[in-house]
């Protein structure tokens, strides 16, 4: 199947999430550290999110994705009270031999526009279409 991705495409969270304690909490206690309240799982989540919409778009598959690289900068966690969203850009693709070779950035942000976190990753996949007219 052939998927219509294509550098510089731009996918965002549909919806603001809120930070509260409780989510921030919870991840805490079900990974052993206590009552100690990480923000990790808050921007995973919306980097899930990312991924679902590039995937509802058809522009990469459901599943055979297969991530070959990833940095993760965060600049400030995430805080209770925060409205958060996100963003993911396509920078590269590059086609080869029925592979699909990209690299991804996405950005965690703040109601403010503030970028809390950033995401640089390389994800590959098959793709059956040679890319021909792309």
């Amino acid at each position: 199947m052939p998927y219509t991705l294509a550098e510089g495409m731009v996918f965002t969270t549909p919806e603001p999430l809120g930070v509260t304690d409780t989510l921030l909490a919870d991840f805490a206690e079900v990974v052993g550290h206590g009552t100690a309240p990480s923000g990790m799982p808050v921007i995973h989540q919306i980097m899930a999110i990312l991924a679902r919409e590039a995937i509802v778009a058809g522009a990469v598959p459901a599943d055979g994705l297969v991530l070959t690289a990833e940095s993760l900068r965060v600049h400030r966690p995430p805080r209770s009270g925060d409205v958060l969203g996100g963003r993911l850009t396509i920078e590269s693709v590059r086609r080869r031999a029925g592979a699909v070779s990209t690299r991804v950035r996405g950005e965690i942000l703040a109601a403010t526009a503030e970028t809390i976190a950033e995401s640089l990753a390389t994800l590959t996949f098959r793709d059956d279409d040679d890319g021909a007219g792309r």
